[in-house]
């Protein structure tokens, strides 16, 4: 009896340490133009979204740029959506939206987006954008 007891215990052990993992299946991978973006235009970024399970992110993530110096938020006012419905993903249907994000200083940027969920928060892959001068009319 207490032989059974203990494997009961240690099973219920190792399920409660799996749930964190199955909580998990929200993927997220951002892409966009890499380089020549001139600093009076847009930078265009499409995220996709896969889940191994349902989830509702609501219409937009946090973007964060880190400009080699520090990681910052993304102010409202600098992201504007192409596509404003609110992002739902299932596991038969990822989905993708398109973000237009406002870098009006030259530099090299590190750009990602993050959902915060209830008790997790799930980052994108960072995209590594290079924001140029804006041309001169005579150019």
């Amino acid at each position: 009896m207490r032989a059974i007891a203990c494997a009961s215990a240690l099973l219920l052990g190792v399920a409660v340490a799996v749930a964190p993992l199955a909580a998990d299946g929200l993927y997220l991978k951002l892409d966009g133009p890499r380089t020549g973006i001139p600093s009076d235009q847009p930078v265009r970024l499409r995220l996709r979204a896969v889940a191994t399970r349902s989830f509702d992110l609501g219409v937009r993530p946090e973007f964060l740029v880190d400009d080699g110096e520090r990681e910052r938020p993304v102010a409202e006012s600098e992201v504007k959506a192409l596509d404003p419905e609110p992002l739902s993903v299932t596991p038969d249907r990822p989905v993708s939206r398109e973000w237009e994000l406002t870098l009006s200083r030259p530099g090299r940027y590190k750009v990602r987006a993050r959902y915060r969920l209830t008790g997790r928060v799930v980052d994108s892959n960072r995209v590594s954008v290079e924001v140029t001068a804006p041309r001169s009319a005579g150019q």
